[in-house]
């Protein structure tokens, strides 16, 4: 029974795995860039300011490489706007 648990846990971690590394290159290859997007919604302004972007770029991790920004230990655990935490660590405003 044992050996079966973990050769179905090593399945599952085998699934897991291959989703995320699909799904991950799947939307890196889509057209599109989301901190174009983000600094410049509608596309009314014709300027947007080269440092701006770069900034916004860095903060939201595009100038990482793809292994990089999809790699599980790339992030610190609970960042972002969630209340609940299996960490308990406290979440910035």
């Amino acid at each position: 029974m044992g050996f079966y648990l973990l050769r179905r846990l090593g399945q599952a971690a085998v699934v897991l795995s291959a989703a995320l590394t699909v799904s991950s290159v799947i939307l890196y290859i889509l057209p599109g860039d989301p901190v174009a997007i983000m600094v410049n919604p509608g596309g009314q302004t014709t300027y947007v300011d080269p440092e701006a972007e770069a900034a916004l770029r860095a903060e939201l991790g595009f100038d990482t490489p793809l292994i990089e920004q999809t790699s599980p230990g790339s992030s610190p655990p609970c960042e972002g706007t969630s209340a609940w935490c299996p960490t308990g660590r406290h979440l910035r405003d």
